[in-house]
């Protein structure tokens, strides 16, 4: 996981990629942390990523940080996935 030190901060929050990756892996739960300031609805993808339950069982849980965080949409993929939202707001 060494790579990860390597990617600059760019500005932006574009997740759809980060989960259609991580859903790929099969995995049970997945936690999104961000400031959720990003295009939602998510492209028809990811949505459909979301929503095939056959496909991914995975539970997104979802946190928001930041004043600024937009809640909703990380509700919704929370409530989507049967996962739960929080807030870790300053």
């Amino acid at each position: 996981m060494s790579w990860i030190r390597e990617i600059p901060a760019a500005g932006g929050t574009e997740p759809s990629t980060a989960l259609s990756m991580a859903l790929q892996l099969k995995p049970s739960v997945v936690f999104l942390m961000t400031d959720g300031q990003f295009a939602f609805p998510f492209p028809d993808a990811t949505m459909a990523l979301l929503k095939n339950k056959e496909q991914s069982r995975a539970r997104i849980n979802t946190v928001a940080f930041g004043l600024q965080a937009a809640a909703q949409p990380l509700q919704a993929i929370a409530k989507l996935t049967d996962g739960h939202f929080a807030s870790a707001g300053p």
